[in-house]
């Protein structure tokens, strides 16, 4: 026959203690970081960001103001409406 003791099994954290507090805890640091993170991805690596708008500005203002007068000048010159479909045996 089996002896029965009185023996207590070892305490188990998890069923004698609340782990609300540290997951508490490690939840508002996962958000605290989620915000870091998208702060220095948006705003902090990333000074060179604003150049490249004030250049992507600029150079579409001067393309623009290109267009006309190389049009002009491929008329002149005998070149084809490159918007033009320059293909013959296609239907149009």
């Amino acid at each position: 026959m089996p002896e029965t003791s009185s023996h207590q099994p070892d305490q188990d954290p998890v069923v004698s203690s609340s782990l609300s507090v540290p997951l508490l805890i490690s939840a508002l640091l996962l958000v605290l970081v989620l915000f870091w993170s998208l702060y220095d991805e948006l705003y902090g690596q990333r000074p060179w960001k604003n150049y490249q708008e004030q250049f992507v500005k600029r150079y579409t203002s001067l393309i623009k103001k290109q267009l006309p007068t190389q049009a002009e000048q491929d008329a002149l010159l005998g070149y084809d409406d490159p918007t033009r479909d320059s293909d013959p045996t296609r239907d149009p």
